[in-house]
């Protein structure tokens, strides 16, 4: 038995979802992610795990085009794609099938632009649909939306048919004013192209309640269908569909994104504050005519290969070479000199061969170097198809691109515009990799190669081969509304403008690299140094140690970031002297792992990645006044702030060891296992959680509060690891806390100084951030004394609900630590 719920839909029309007998609908909180606004649906890889083969083509008089003649099912006959339902009531909608103009219609009543419209119902999707012989169903399906699941949880869910603005889709207008579409459409002088895009029917992925929607919460994961112009549709001005070919490029298009982005971006798309190539003398080239390793000057053009290795591929005898072999050159490389030749240039920049492998010195010389490497490069060739570099770049010589979908409906034809970049790279071996993430991010210009199609994305615009318009739409920056909608941050991998824009965003930086995989741990500070070297040339610069960043300058902008008392109506910066600023910077938090050896522990690189890498907001709090030196080698040291002044022309900071004194207030601790209470009025129905917890004494009541966050977990011997932690006590740094701040005496070294619960709870004095040593037996490494090592992080919170006894005590005393 069935039953039949309805849940609010679109312009006030209600949605029916069928439920199963004894399945209690809203009970079951299937409907969350529609009731929060915030939760984001589940997207599948772009194709299934096996893509629709290419249809057999050699009946048709064209093999690139698919001609509908009695072929397509009963489903798809009932679809009129020469005149769908209208998104216009001003528009002959039978001109879609000719390519005419299509201008948006404004829904005066809801206030916003209408960009999407719906068109039919498509029913489910079955299983064998690859092996389907209608044309139209097999190139519906290779655009459709995938899902991993249904916020419903119900599956097959049924789909339906849209139609789409192409201008919406390129430039994001999800940041304009109410989707206003009509002015991009009217400042770039263009009309509207409608696609079409197939979705999972409402309401298994569309979330309404909002004012339209986000497109990457909808269509195109795995494209769209354009309709490709006709000759005498280009003298329009409008995007249109590409069709392309599996076994070439078109490098005339290639060239043409090249050449408008260095027309229109001059000063966007410019190299940075990078250093200059005339500071690497080792910096070497391939002439790609003459296969020859060259010297290089400042004035010679070239394009950068980004690509991976491979577990099996090492350096061989490419530390002494000045030539490029005939045989057995990885074909990434081969295919990377044919490109480079194709687009004009003559000189290619590769690692395997351009750094001289053997030679430490001259190799770091060039890892420190990686920003201008990139950066100056006229573009960087991104290989991201397959798993390393025998794969190949997609379409060049040997390895044929997967076979674009298309159909033809009478005269007009329809290609897929393939699947969205993002997902394509999140799947990518590319993308998993620690060294290529800098490379990506640091180049202005990246044109990456992937199985389906090229792509182009500088720091203003992006391109690729199935979509066609005119250059100066995609590439010339025109102001609306005072925003500058040059191409949707929501469709692109790379960052819109400089890769990194304001100082707060290094931090985003470091925790995408420390997710990335790495095939020497001892590359975890190396593989992101040319990331710092932007930064460091900064004014005022970003300096880092050992992988931290010493942020002495921020701008925030929005509360609840801004200081209470601020009466700026912009933007701010505030300023910190090196010590918190370093303190700041030891406020990091992640999921268990081992060591990485050689790397200080109070540093992420100190810890085995990948890794999930979180930095807590840092203003709010107030932080102890605490102390650092550097210790430049052993028994040597030197005051951080000293030390922080001493910094380069470029920023950097000279050479220093592993280990950091630190002078500050701390607690003792004590951990037992057992269970928490996460309970409360407000979060009733929390779950108790199992683990390590803060145990305090307060008269003769053991009381656990607060979990450790452990940093360090040994699998070898876990409960010998935790029989440790619950023996005797445990020194933690303050690092923050909230309230007023510690009484004076904790500034003077040695003295203990004793807080009530009470005295806390009065003065708000709680959530006091704590960074949990570990005590380890000094070897010859360490100058033979003994150090601490990080263990984890702990927020001692005083819940008032606890209902402490005054009695109790918080002793904290300020201390010295030699941390490693």
């Amino acid at each position: 038995m069935t039953s039949t719920d309805y849940i609010p839909g679109p312009n006030g029309k209600k949605i029916a979802v069928t439920t199963s007998s004894g399945e209690d609908f809203l009970s079951l909180n299937k409907l969350h992610f529609l009731l929060d606004p915030d939760e984001a649906p589940f997207h599948a890889p772009p194709r299934d795990t096996k893509p629709p083969e290419p249809l057999e083509l050699s009946e048709v008089s064209n093999a690139n085009q698919i001609t509908l003649v009695n072929q397509i099912c009963e489903r798809c006959s009932s679809i009129n794609l020469r005149n769908p339902p209208s998104l216009c009531n001003e528009i002959d909608w039978g001109g879609l099938a000719n390519s005419r103009r299509a201008i948006v219609e404004e829904q005066r009543s809801r206030g916003i632009t209408q960009i999407e419209g719906y068109v039919c119902d498509l029913g489910h999707f079955p299983e064998d649909f690859n092996i389907s012989t209608c044309p139209l169903c097999r190139a519906l399906a290779s655009v459709r939306t995938r899902l991993l699941r249904s916020p419903l949880g119900l599956r097959p869910w049924p789909y339906e048919l849209h139609v789409v603005s192409a201008a919406y889709v390129h430039f994001g207008i999800d940041r304009m004013p109410r989707n206003d579409i009509t002015q991009i459409l009217e400042s770039r002088r263009i009309s509207d192209t409608v696609i079409f895009a197939v979705d999972p029917k409402p309401p298994h992925i569309f979330f309404y309640g909002r004012v339209g929607f986000w497109l990457t919460e909808h269509s195109g994961t795995s494209g769209y269908l354009y309709p490709v112009a006709s000759e005498e549709d280009r003298m329009e001005r409008r995007f249109s569909g590409r069709q392309l070919q599996t076994d070439h490029i078109d490098y005339s298009v290639v060239r043409s994104w090249i050449d408008s982005c260095q027309t229109y971006h001059l000063e966007a798309c410019a190299s940075g504050k990078s250093n200059s190539l005339k500071d690497t003398p080792s910096f070497r080239l391939i002439d790609c005519h003459t296969r020859q390793v060259v010297s290089a000057s400042t004035e010679m053009p070239y394009v950068a290969l980004s690509y991976t290795w491979g577990s099996g591929s090492t350096s061989g005898d490419t530390e002494t070479r000045s030539d490029i072999p005939i045989d057995g050159t990885a074909l990434v490389i081969e295919d990377a000199m044919t490109v480079t030749k194709e687009l004009g240039l003559r000189y290619l920049w590769v690692d395997k061969y351009c750094i001289i492998q053997g030679d430490l010195q001259v190799k770091m010389e060039q890892i420190q170097n990686m920003d201008a490497v990139y950066d100056r490069a006229e573009v960087t060739i991104i290989a991201a198809a397959g798993e390393n570099g025998s794969f190949g770049l997609p379409g060049v010589s040997s390895r044929h691109r997967i076979a674009q979908p298309s159909v033809q409906v009478e005269n007009r034809l329809f290609v897929s515009s393939g699947p969205h970049l993002r997902d394509l790279l999140r799947l990518s071996k590319w993308a998993s990799r620690g060294w290529t993430y800098q490379e990506g991010l640091i180049s202005k210009r990246r044109l990456i190669f992937t199985e389906y199609q090229t792509y182009f994305e500088c720091a203003s615009a992006h391109c690729c081969e199935a979509i066609d318009a005119p250059p100066d739409v995609l590439f010339q920056e025109k102001s609306v509304n005072g925003a500058n909608p040059m191409a949707s941050r929501d469709f692109r991998v790379f960052p819109l403008g400089k890769p990194i824009a304001k100082a707060h965003q290094i931090v985003e930086r470091i925790r995408e690299y420390a997710s990335k995989e790495l095939t020497y741990k001892s590359d975890a500070l190396n593989g992101i140094l040319g990331i710092f070297a932007v930064v460091e040339k900064w004014v005022p610069s970003i300096s880092h140690l050992w992988g931290i960043p010493i942020l002495t300058q921020t701008e925030i902008t929005p509360p609840p970031f801004r200081s209470p008392d601020s009466t700026a109506s912009g933007s701010e910066w505030i300023t910190r002297d090196p010590n918190e600023a370093l303190l700041i910077g030891l406020r990091w938090a992640i999921k268990p792992t081992k060591r990485n050896p050689g790397f200080p522990s109070w540093s992420w690189t100190g810890w085995a990645g990948p890794l999930q890498l979180f930095f807590p907001s840092a203003n709010a709090e107030i932080r102890p006044r605490t102390n650092f030196w550097v210790e430049i080698y052993y028994g040597h040291l030197v005051e951080w702030t000293e030390f922080h002044a001493s910094r380069d022309h470029d920023g950097k900071l000279p050479p220093v060891s592993r280990f950091l004194h630190v002078e500050g207030p701390a607690v003792k601790l004590e951990f037992r296992w057992g269970l928490l209470s996460r309970k409360t009025e407000s979060f009733p129905h929390q779950e108790d959680k199992y683990g390590l917890h803060v145990l305090l004494h307060v008269n003769d009541l053991q009381i656990s509060i607060c979990p450790l966050h452990i940093t360090r977990w040994e699998d070898y011997d876990v409960q010998a690891f935790v029989d440790r932690l619950l023996r005797g006590t445990w020194d933690a740094l303050i690092l923050s806390h909230c309230g007023s701040p510690l009484p004076p005496e904790t500034d003077v070294l040695g003295e203990e100084v004793g807080i009530s619960y009470e005295t806390l709870g009065k003065e708000k004095r709680t959530d006091f951030e704590l960074l949990v040593l570990e005590p380890v037996p000094g070897g010859r490494d360490e100058g033979g004394d003994a150090y601490y090592e990080r263990l984890g992080t702990v927020k001692l919170v005083f819940p008032e609900s606890l209902e402490l006894p005054s009695a109790g005590l918080l002793k904290v005393e300020r201390k010295r630590f030699r941390i490693g």
